[in-house]
C-alpha cells in the first residue's frame, strides 16, 4: 500500500489515538483535541477538559481516554449532556 502524507488539522499535532475510522490528536498550541478522518479532514474537536498537559491519548473501541500529566490520572473523555 502506498504511504501518503497527511496534513493534520491544527497547528501542532501531538499525541494520537485511532478510533478505526478516524484519528484523535492533541494540539499543544491551541490546547484542543481534534478528530479527523484518515486523509486529514476535520470531523470534530473538543477543548482539553482539564488543566494541565495531555501526556497521551487512547481509544478502547468505545471511549476516548486522555492522560492528565499534571494530576497523574487517566480521564475518560465524554461530551457534556
Amino acid at each position: 500500500e502506498e504511504i501518503t502524507h497527511v496534513q493534520w488539522p491544527g497547528t501542532c499535532a501531538g499525541y494520537m489515538a485511532s478510533t478505526g475510522d478516524t484519528v484523535w490528536h492533541t494540539d499543544s498550541f491551541a490546547k484542543v483535541m481534534v478528530e479527523c478522518d484518515r486523509v486529514g479532514e476535520l470531523t470534530d474537536w473538543a477543548e482539553i477538559p482539564f488543566d494541565g498537559a495531555v501526556k497521551g491519548l487512547a481509544h478502547d473501541g468505545n471511549a476516548l481516554w486522555a492522560l492528565d500529566g499534571s494530576q497523574r490520572r487517566l480521564c475518560q473523555i465524554r461530551r457534556a449532556a
